[in-house]
């Protein structure tokens, strides 16, 4: 699949990124490059790190598709690991913070965060301005708030 790929492409990057720094040393040595060109690689191996691990972890709490049980009770949220693998995350919709009580706009947000009780530190992204919502009515029982399609 395309998402599988895109992360293993940023893994095979950072390794990429890591050999350029010994590589770039042997050729110091050899007297190839200019000790200001391996600083230039270094920089930008250490930026370009830094920011695949922030897209990362951003990305991986974006949620791609959230399941809503037959009883109302329960949703199963499905997002991406660091690594590019599926979660499905389980809990119960009481747990899920009502639009209304946040400061979330979800009809005029290209992309908004859904809150969790209890979870100050773990919480998920959703972009419902360009994703799909199937049934408007699921969508009111989870987030308590109808959005304008």
């Amino acid at each position: 699949d395309l998402q599988g790929s895109l992360f293993r492409m940023k893994i095979y990057q950072t390794g990429l990124v890591f050999l350029m720094i010994p590589t770039s040393l042997v050729l110091l040595e050899k007297g190839t490059l200019l000790p200001a060109h391996v600083g230039y690689i270094t920089a930008f191996s250490a930026f370009s790190v830094l920011v695949l691990g922030a897209m990362g972890e951003f990305f991986r709490k974006f949620i791609g598709i959230i399941y809503l049980s037959e009883d109302r009770s329960q949703v199963i949220i499905s997002h991406n690991t660091f690594m590019g693998n599926r979660r499905d995350v389980l809990m119960d919709t009481e747990d899920i913070v009502p639009v209304s009580e946040t400061p979330e706009n979800v009809n005029n947000e290209i992309l908004w965060k859904v809150s969790l009780y209890g979870a100050k530190d773990r919480s998920y992204y959703i972009c419902t301005k360009f994703g799909g919502i199937l049934n408007s009515q699921k969508f009111a029982d989870i987030f308590g708030e109808e959005i304008e399609e």
